[in-house]
């Protein structure tokens, strides 16, 4: 089916820049982590900028207030908001604007999210082991959608080098692979909003 061989077959393409943002976002998110662990003071600095950040989101409220007896209805608020806000919001637009923007805006939220989940406890830990799937998968979810910013920013300022008569022709082309790469980024949404749902409700709850 095209729907599953188009974004593959762009995924195989770009390969080596796929890694690269693999490794610089997951890094980020990594070696936060080890310095919140080594410094509590930098930890406890970046929960209360991820606080904020999420008191200013609309869903925010909508997440932490969603039927608690109902996986279905947080995995869709959850969802809602990875795809509006992580996307969306944070990665597509920015880039559309300014070339691979998004990719250090995911650099800075996933150097946050580092700090933010770094224990400090053993029941830091018990949290962390139980959220490390929601992050893997919804950073994961997230690198596929700047993937696709990448390829924009690479075909819009080079487009001669890719084989396009214009920058327009190019950011065009660029536009469409970034759509085709939702296709994957989805589903790998969707999974992490049913864990998250899961974890809230059942594992933590």
């Amino acid at each position: 089916m095209i729907v599953i061989r188009r974004p593959l077959g762009i995924i195989r393409a770009n390969v080596r820049t796929y890694a690269a943002v693999n490794v610089v976002i997951y890094g980020s998110l990594f070696l936060a982590f080890i310095l919140g662990v080594a410094f509590p003071r930098l930890a406890e600095a970046g929960l209360g900028v991820m606080t904020a950040f999420a008191s200013t989101s609309p869903l925010g409220e909508q997440v932490e207030s969603a039927p608690e007896s109902s996986i279905l209805a947080l995995t869709g608020v959850i969802l809602v908001s990875t795809i509006v806000f992580g996307a969306l919001g944070m990665a597509t637009i920015p880039s559309l604007l300014v070339p691979c923007a998004g990719v250090f805006v995911h650099v800075a939220f996933a150097f946050l999210l580092g700090l933010t989940y770094a224990p400090q406890d053993s029941d830091g830990w018990v949290v962390f082991w139980a959220h490390l799937p929601t992050l893997v998968l919804e950073l994961q979810g997230y690198i596929l959608v700047l993937l696709g910013s990448v390829i924009l920013a690479r075909y819009w300022l080079r487009p001669r080098a890719h084989g396009f008569a214009t920058r327009r022709a190019g950011y065009v082309r660029g536009l469409v692979e970034s759509a085709w790469l939702y296709v994957p980024a989805l589903v790998v949404l969707v999974a992490g909003a049913i864990y998250e749902a899961i974890e809230f409700i059942v594992i933590l709850g």
